[in-house]
């Protein structure tokens, strides 16, 4: 769950969506890489 504060409900700033797009790149490696998504 990712809060930007200066941010609605979508991330409209490029450094916001990298920031989003790592976050998720991350969250998934881990747990694809452990079988926790079940």
């Amino acid at each position: 769950y990712l809060i930007f504060p200066d941010e609605g409900h979508g991330f409209r700033k490029k450094i916001n969506r990298v920031d989003a797009a790592d976050s998720i790149v991350d969250f998934l490696d881990k747990c694809l890489k452990q079988n926790l998504c079940s």
